[in-house]
């Protein structure tokens, strides 16, 4: 008779505890894995949202911007006109300071100039006064044919864009598992896509306010010059007339 191993029920016992540990450590790595991937996808969709919230932001002020260059551009233009003008008040000065020189010259004795056509004298035109120039210092954008759509809202990264990876999790794992840690994969690579795309529009919008910025402080140097000369040219026709009205 073969003798019996005392402690073979022992050694039994032992394995199958050894076995509910290994599964026990199984199952808690599972859970844990899928506990950080929802925690990725959901911070994935925060992240988004913040890239799609600057997207906006970005495109508002571009937009403010161009408004802004509209009003710039229109300041320069009715500049243009105040320059118009100044030029048709000094042909009528000078005519006036000639005409008036010509009435003056029979008083002291000096020999008669011809007689001009009988034409009636025009009225002796008013002091021009000092024009209201803007000083705002107007910072803006034109709209730029950069711009792109705006990506999707957050939140609909789920199930959208590449094919989703595989499952992320072990052998050990049921196929519902499975198919959760798939879905989280796939969200979180659908976001990053969208987050990359709404950081090339931010990079796009950026360029473009440049650009315009560049091109008003150009209108703005140009307005304050224009304006520097007008006054000046206001202040000799005022001079000017001045003097006509003393005779």
């Amino acid at each position: 008779m073969s003798a019996k191993n005392p402690f073979a029920k022992h050694d039994s016992i032992r394995r199958g505890g050894a076995q509910e540990d290994r599964q026990d450590d199984l199952d808690s790595l599972i859970a844990e894995t899928l506990t950080v991937q929802e925690d990725s996808a959901r911070t994935t969709d925060r992240a988004l949202l913040a890239a799609q919230q600057a997207v906006q932001t970005g495109q508002q002020g571009l937009t403010q911007l161009s408004a802004q260059g509209e009003q710039l551009d229109a300041i320069n233009r009715r500049m243009g006109d105040v320059h118009a003008s100044i030029d048709q008040a000094k042909a009528k000065t000078d005519y006036l300071s000639k005409l008036t020189q010509s009435f003056l010259i029979p008083v002291f004795g000096s020999a008669p100039a011809a007689t001009p056509a009988t034409a009636p004298a025009p009225a002796a035109p008013a002091a021009v006064t000092s024009l209201a120039v803007p000083q705002n210092h107007i910072s803006s954008r034109r709209s730029s044919s950069l711009l792109r759509a705006q990506p999707g809202a957050a939140g609909s990264a789920s199930g959208t864009g590449a094919a989703a990876p595989g499952s992320r999790l072990v052998e050990g794992a049921s196929a519902e598992q499975h198919a959760q840690s798939m879905r989280y994969e796939a969200q979180i690579d659908s976001g990053v896509s969208q987050i990359s795309t709404a950081v090339s529009d931010l990079r796009g919008i950026a360029l473009s306010m440049n650009q315009e910025l560049d091109r008003q402080n150009d209108s703005i140097r140009r307005a304050q010059d224009q304006a520097a000369t007008a006054g000046e040219r206001v202040d000799n026709l005022n001079s000017k007339l001045g003097k006509i009205l003393k005779k």
